[in-house]
């Protein structure tokens, strides 16, 4: 069966062509749609109304931030009242997404069905959120890091397991091998436990991995099988699966994804997640996606079906972790935010190149799904700002300013700072990567208002250590010690993170400062003994007494100076650290030694400023060799 084809070509390039024209009458449906302050919000009842408002606001979107293509699903009060694609689908550009024929890849949106599953064994006695994950799994041992402290079911479902982030270098590795999802996988790609369990939420990918192993053992089905038969089967999700690559009956209507770059739109061969499939694996179709959130929405019932008992869904969908009793909370898997002052439930999903978002209002029984199937600047903000525009023409509300606190100015400051979120790795030689602003370290400052600026957004204090956005609906709550130091920050849209506040000696300034004064000391070093060396030839005077010492110190401080100039360029290009750049270090270590006894070798021979210069010399070596050994550096994969 050949995948629809939507209006073909000459439609498509008629619009992507003549942008402006598009833009333009896009935002002229908004402007004669939405209804002035003063009168009723328009009803979801109409039609009519939510999808001329929909091709206005996704005709803007796909043009202003260079989406290729989206799929969009709204329900409410257990019916699909909208479901639409838009743009293109395929390499061609002929192929419109489908809502229900489509399939993207909702990446982490799966943990949605991995959290029900894992419920579902809750449900029939089967599992105890509260015992030791070991206890379920057959072939993989969690290690006992925190004695008395094991990992719990709640703690997979909240992300308070404790786990750094899976190594990417591992995670490539196996998936290009073409290993499958397997307690073995899981094994090699196990990441070191660095939080006690329940002090700190750090999203975790491995843990919802972990939560479908458990599945897998408990259930004694294979993770993909039973999705298929107890989620996918009853919610008639006829287009989903965790297969990676797709069946072959689904593989003609796979969307393509593209990176946008440069003007131009370059389809990307899709992406492998084989080896985690439980926690972003997922093909689906909005219309899919349409019939799980009508599911959660109606307390696990579908027509006749349910997946869950109505019991067992309500306490899915409570609060089980919060940092703070002002921010949103983690609950079973799904995590709460705020649109408009209405309580959501909900998930984002992002992989390289599909970005997808699922918010459910239970209130309102209502649920929005969209995924975008291009990597560009704008693709994951994007759909926030689809989600906010709806929430403000159909459940509109005022939004006033918040009222800074007395003091504030006063207090500002001692906020500031650089914060490592905690999803991040601390074990090896990835732990360098932790100096890549902005993310995963984030810098946040104080402004001479006394406002706080973090991730490009503006807030001021309105209660002690609560700030809320001036412009925006966001907001964020420190923490303090014992002595009243500032320790961590937690954000709203963000409850399965914490951002942590690091010292001095981990700071982006200080580390870049030192890094430059380590290269102006190695670098102006060879330089001065290259030109001596060339100034005696030259002469043709005879080698000083200390040339051994020079040598092996001048290799030296060219190896240091190499790696120096490695790391540094990684950073800046926020790329994967490369395990074969870290053996200069190991060579910079080896060198450290010999050098060091030729330079007390030559000792005697030297005058005043020679002296001076080799013991500077050895100190910046080794305070290199500290500086690596705190970063793990000689620590390789």
């Amino acid at each position: 069966m050949e995948p629809n084809r939507g209006r073909g070509k000459g439609f498509l390039d008629s619009v992507f062509v003549s942008g402006s024209f598009f833009v333009v009458f896009g935002l002229l449906i908004l402007l004669v749609i939405t209804p002035l302050a003063s009168a009723s919000p328009p009803s979801l009842s109409d039609t009519a109304d939510l999808e001329a408002f929909m091709d206005g606001l996704m005709a803007d979107q796909l043009m202003t931030t260079h989406i290729a293509g989206v799929t969009v699903s709204i329900v409410k009060d257990g019916e699909i009242i909208f479901a639409k694609g838009y743009g293109y689908a395929d390499d061609n550009k002929t192929i419109r997404p489908i809502a229900n024929e489509t399939l993207i890849r909702p990446g982490s949106v799966s943990k949605t069905v991995t959290w029900t599953a894992l419920m579902q064994l809750i449900e029939e006695g089967k599992v105890d959120p509260d015992a030791d994950v070991n206890r379920y799994l057959k072939d993989i041992k969690i290690p006992d890091t925190y004695p008395g402290q094991p990992v719990t079911v709640r703690n997979l479902f909240t992300h308070t397991a404790g786990f750094e982030e899976i190594h990417p270098d591992k995670m490539e590795e196996l998936n290009e091998a073409g290993a499958g999802f397997s307690a073995d996988s899981l094994k090699k790609l196990m990441p070191a436990r660095v939080f006690p369990p329940g002090q700190y939420p750090a999203y975790s990918n491995f843990g919802a991995a972990l939560a479908g192993l458990i599945v897998q053992d408990v259930s004694g089905m294979e993770f993909e099988d039973y999705a298929r038969e107890k989620i996918f089967a009853p919610l008639n999700m006829t287009r989903s699966t965790f297969v990676e690559p797709a069946p072959e009956n689904l593989q003609p209507y796979v969307s393509t994804a593209f990176r946008y770059a440069d003007g131009m739109y370059t389809p990307i061969i899709e992406e492998k997640t084989a080896v985690i499939s439980p926690a972003g694996s997922m093909y689906s179709t909005s219309t899919d996606m349409a019939n799980f959130m009508i599911a959660h929405l109606q307390n696990g019932r579908f027509g006749d079906n349910r997946i869950l008992e109505e019991e067992t869904a309500r306490e899915m969908h409570s609060a089980q972790f919060v940092a703070d009793p002002r921010l949103p909370s983690m609950c079973y898997g799904f995590y709460e935010g705020k649109f408009n002052g209405m309580r959501v439930i909900q998930h984002a999903g992002d992989l390289i190149y599909f970005h997808s978002r699922m918010v459910l209002v239970p209130d309102e029984n209502l649920g929005i799904f969209v995924s975008y199937n291009t990597q560009t600047s704008s693709s994951a903000p994007v759909r926030d700002t689809l989600v906010q525009a709806f929430m403000d023409r159909y459940y509109p509300v005022e939004k006033p300013k918040p009222a800074p606190m007395a003091g504030y100015k006063e207090r500002a400051g001692r906020f500031a700072g650089d914060y490592l979120w905690s999803r991040t790795i601390f074990s090896d030689y990835m732990k360098i990567g932790n100096l890549h602003a902005p993310m995963p370290l984030f810098q946040l400052k104080a402004t001479d208002s006394g406002t706080l600026l973090f991730r490009e957004k503006q807030f001021v204090e309105v209660e002690p250590d609560y700030f809320r956005q001036i412009d925006g609906p966001d907001s964020m709550v420190f923490k303090e010690d014992a002595q009243g130091k500032v320790t961590e920050l937690y954000y709203s849209t963000n409850p399965f993170f914490a951002f942590l506040k690091v010292e001095w000696y981990d700071a982006l300034a200080f580390n870049a400062n030192l890094m430059l004064l380590f290269k102006a000391i190695f670098g102006l070093t060879v330089l001065l003994w290259a030109a001596l060396a060339a100034y005696a030839c030259f002469k043709k005077k005879k080698k000083p007494k200390d040339w051994y010492a020079r040598g092996t110190m001048a290799v030296l401080c060219i190896v240091f100076f190499a790696y120096l100039v490695w790391i540094d360029d990684t950073l800046k290009e926020a790329e994967s650290m490369i395990p074969e750049g870290q053996y200069l270090g190991i060579v910079g270590l080896v060198l450290f030694i010999p050098s060091l006894a030729f330079c007390a070798l030559a000792w005697k021979d030297l005058k005043k400023w020679g002296r001076l210069h080799y013991a500077l010399l050895v100190l910046a070596c080794l305070a290199m060799i500290i500086w690596m050994w705190h970063w793990n550096l000689f620590i390789i994969s």
